[in-house]
């Protein structure tokens, strides 16, 4: 550390300064600019006062409380600030306090990573596999690309609810495939590179493999493609 007296450290702003000299229960550590304080003598008396109200939990609540509004107010805020500059600033060079340093950010950076991790894992456990959550999440991609058109209109998962029930649950080209189970494919009837429309009257269910022979035809193209016995003239 850097040995700079209490008027120094004063005038230049910061929280604590350093000489060197032991204080009189023998710590040789920093001092608070402000009352000239050891930092160990008050971080063992603030230790043996929680020692004291540990077994009080309305204690430990409101200290709590207390720290979280200092924390948080302009005072807190700016005394926390000077801290942090003041300590990188005494202990630039010291190669020890860097490398501490680098412990906390790694340590800290793997809790995060852990947090983030499970959140990741709770998340999946209770939406991706919801039947709901994959409804939703079919309708907002079709929705997205439909924004990303400019084509007008929206549906949500209820339209799709009624479209479905409509259909009994089979493909809407005829072909007595069933849909069962959520296995289809939101379709537009005209598509949107046609210039069909998002609202609920231009979409239909159809399964998979329909969806994808029929592309960006509109039904009449498809289905007369369909009925050309040729397969490349299909398109099937």
């Amino acid at each position: 550390m850097v040995i700079i007296g209490k008027a120094a450290a004063k005038s230049a702003g910061l929280p604590r300064y350093f000489t060197g000299v032991a204080c009189e229960n023998g710590h040789i550590a920093e001092r608070r600019t402000k009352g000239g304080a050891c930092v160990l003598c008050r971080r063992a008396a603030a230790r043996e006062y929680m020692r004291r109200h540990r077994a009080n939990p309305d204690f430990l609540v409101a200290d709590q409380r207390r720290t979280r509004e200092w924390r948080a107010s302009a005072a807190g805020q700016k005394w926390i600030g000077r801290y942090i500059k003041a300590r990188w600033e005494t202990n630039r060079d010291n190669e020890e306090f860097r490398e501490t340093q680098r412990q906390s950010v790694r340590k800290w950076q793997a809790a995060i990573r852990e947090k983030q991790a499970s959140m990741d894992a709770m998340w999946r456990a209770d939406y991706n596999d919801s039947p709901s959550y994959k409804e939703r999440n079919r309708v907002r991609v079709v929705i997205r690309i439909a924004r990303k058109r400019a084509s007008p209109g929206c549906y949500t998962v209820a339209d799709v609810a009624v479209i479905y029930e409509r259909q009994a649950g089979l493909c809407a080209c005829g072909c007595g495939g069933s849909i069962a189970d959520r296995r289809y494919h939101i379709d537009h009837i005209l598509p949107l590179c046609r210039g069909g429309t998002n609202w609920p009257d231009n979409i239909q269910l159809l399964a998979p493999a329909c969806n994808l022979s029929k592309a960006s035809r509109t039904m009449e193209e498809w289905i007369a493609a369909r009925a050309v016995p040729n397969g490349e003239a299909a398109g099937i």
